[in-house]
């Protein structure tokens, strides 16, 4: 190049079809074919800005790399004719600042990285007029503030990451325009609140990441439109305590990660929603007991990590939180615990990773209650407690609602009667004296309240449920048994008036 131009710079408008594919990373991945012939690749040459003309000329080319080149600047018109440029690569520079119209010539843009660089601060219209881009990395640069209007007219954005910068803090309407964004990295920033509204728009958005912030406190609803969220990381944080209904719309929530915040207690229907929720981080927080309906309804989940001030939890305590087809359990060092643990798996398997094996005999009493229990983890300086947040001294049968009949409900309770939510199970007896009984199975999840049907007629019933011990040992209270269960009444025929 030999002119530059300070004044704004149009750009042509070609034909920006057919798009590429996603440019493969890592590096050594090999490059479609549709790469082949318009990729120049300049990565780590030592380029300066003043040799910033090595594509001149070259308007059909549709990538180009200039990653790791120690730039520090850029002049303005370091991409004039190049407008068919999909994809550009500045990343692991030194770049510090952009000039506002660097990308206005490249019309047909759809991924630009920019991570790695030093920019502290961009100017309001830089993205202006890419209205094809669908990929944006911003990681690891030092931002602080984002303009308002700085994502505006990227209405065909669908992957933004903001992930290690210093952004402390979120305008409610930053993303209004994204509403085809379906991940969204704001990790590792020194967020500190977030506005209620701001992702209200992000109908689409499948990946969330918050994680390694200073967010002590969220919005209740904060997530209520992000029905299609998938993956949600908010380890790492600051949170004390959250909303009941927090997660109440993320229905197709798979991953959940808490881990490392300063979590004392959670609501009991907290993940009540989350039917699709397959992995679970509860890990380093500050829970010493747990709601025994808290994991109600999570009939997908397959990883579960709670490693807290909860010690090794005995695995009739784990039946009764309703965890019966986990796979990968781990209860291994939470706050102020050692980093050292033991970790098995099924048949003795080594494990290189773990400090050394549980016994197959302490395995085997997990396996016991959890038949897909395939790798377990647990504190290897930790006695068993057996931590659980009711304590009743006794259960029976709420006043006039214990003469089983089919079709009237029973309904059972724990004295005293506030205690929040047991764990309630069901048993039908063949005899009197509850020596033949048999769990009945109740779906979606144990109530206290259970409604006898055709299979209980002449059968007694019983509620029951397992109560901790002063001395630390598990006793079994129960009902006394009601029955045996009548069939439904039919009304008395009305008598017949005369015709007249």
């Amino acid at each position: 190049m030999t002119a530059r131009h300070p004044a704004r710079i149009e750009a042509q408008v070609p034909d920006c079809d057919p798009p590429l594919p996603r440019f493969p990373l890592p590096w050594h991945a090999p490059l479609p074919p549709a790469y082949e012939g318009v990729t120049l690749n300049l990565r780590g040459k030592g380029l300066s800005a003043e040799q910033m003309d090595a594509w001149a000329g070259q308007g059909y080319l549709q990538a180009l790399i200039l990653d790791e080149n120690g730039l520090t600047s850029l002049p303005p018109d370091s991409f004039v004719n190049l407008p068919r440029l999909q994809v550009l690569f500045l990343s692991s520079n030194a770049l510090t600042s952009l000039p506002p119209d660097l990308f206005h010539p490249l019309p047909c843009l759809r991924e630009l990285h920019l991570s790695g660089n030093a920019l502290t601060s961009l100017p309001p219209n830089l993205f202006a007029d890419l209205t094809h881009l669908e990929f944006l990395n911003l990681n690891g640069n030092q931002l602080k503030h984002l303009p308002h209007n700085l994502f505006a007219d990227l209405t065909r954005l669908e992957i933004l990451s903001l992930d290690e910068n210093r952004l402390t803090g979120l305008f409610s309407g930053l993303f209004t325009n994204l509403t085809r964004l379906e991940f969204l990295g704001l990790g590792n920033n020194q967020l500190m609140h977030l506005s209620p509204g701001l992702f209200a728009n992000l109908t689409r958005l499948e990946v969330l990441s918050l994680d390694d912030n200073r967010l002590w406190n969220l919005p209740p609803d904060l997530f209520r439109s992000l029905e299609n969220l998938q993956r949600l990381r908010l380890d790492n944080n600051r949170l004390s305590s959250l909303p009941p209904d927090f997660f109440a719309d993320l229905i197709r929530l798979e991953v959940l990660s808490l881990d490392d915040n300063h979590l004392a207690v959670l609501p009991p229907n907290l993940f009540h929603s989350l039917e699709n929720l397959q992995q679970l981080n509860l890990s380093r927080n500050q829970l010493t007991c747990l709601p025994s309906d808290l994991f109600a309804g999570l009939l997908r989940l397959q990883t579960l990590s709670l490693g807290n001030r909860l010690g090794n939890p005995d695995p009739a305590f784990l039946q009764i939180l309703g965890l019966t087809q986990v796979q990968d359990l781990d209860l291994g060092p939470g706050a102020n615990q050692a980093a050292r643990h033991r970790q098995t798996r099924p048949f003795g398997v080594y494990d290189p990773y773990a400090e050394n094996d549980l016994p197959m005999a302490t395995f085997a009493r997990y396996a016991s209650v959890f038949p897909r229990l395939e790798a377990l983890t647990l504190s290897a300086n930790t006695p068993l407690t057996y931590p659980i947040c009711i304590h009743p001294r006794a259960v029976h049968f709420v006043a006039g609602t214990d003469a089983p009949q089919v079709g009237r409900a029973l309904v059972a309770e724990t004295i005293p009667a506030s205690l929040p939510y047991p764990a309630w199970r069901w048993e039908r007896c063949t005899d009197a004296e509850g020596q033949r009984c048999l769990a009945i199975t109740l779906s979606p999840t144990p109530q206290a309240t259970y409604v006898p049907g055709p299979d209980d007629i002449d059968r007694y019933l019983r509620a029951y449920l397992a109560y901790l011990d002063a001395d630390g040992t598990w006793t079994r209270l129960q009902t006394p048994l009601a029955g045996p269960v009548a069939s439904i009444r039919c009304p008395v025929q009305p008598s017949q008036i005369p015709a007249r």
